[in-house]
């Protein structure tokens, strides 16, 4: 069995500050950036749908006001999807820092335990203290997700509906 710690230098359970909340306290404490990809973030059934209909909870505003001016969001993105990342989380996921030589090693023994991961971006040099987020697709998740996320580029159609 794999053991995490061996392969995983940076570990946390995403609770209370959302994705981006804990992300941005390793990029800062780490004297790195990042970039992430939000077609490659594993969302919930209807997560997009719920946040649309008005039921993110306050405290994904508050995340919001107290990471916004380290994240630089591609126009792209909607402010569902963007809103949707700074969503507190109670028994969230986890955010692991992960070499790239073992990612298929991390990534398999999660698998064999019945847990999905999901590589959703990098660190990088620099900036330093920043998160890009980009998409290079239009919806969120590596098979379309379960909502739109992004409009699509002029000239290249719409974006799907909402599942």
């Amino acid at each position: 069995m794999l053991r995490l710690e061996a392969c995983a230098p940076f570990g946390t359970e995403i609770g209370e500050l959302g994705l981006l909340g804990h992300l941005r306290a390793l990029v800062a404490a780490s004297g790195v950036g990042a970039v992430i990809r939000v077609d490659r973030l594993p969302v919930l059934e209807g997560a997009v749908t719920a946040v649309a209909a008005g039921h993110a909870p306050e405290e994904a505003g508050r995340n919001r006001d107290d990471a916004a001016e380290w994240i630089d969001f591609d126009e792209s993105i909607i402010e569902d999807a963007r809103t949707l990342m700074f969503d507190p989380q109670t028994g969230g996921g986890l955010l692991l820092a992960v070499p790239r030589q073992r990612l298929s090693d991390v990534l398999a023994a999660l698998g064999a335990q019945g847990v999905q991961g999901a590589a959703i971006g990098q660190l990088i040099p620099e900036p330093v203290g920043r998160i890009g987020v980009v998409s290079p697709v239009n919806r969120l998740g590596p098979t379309g997700g379960s909502g739109r996320t992004a409009r699509a580029p002029e000239g290249q159609g719409t974006a799907p509906p909402n599942s």
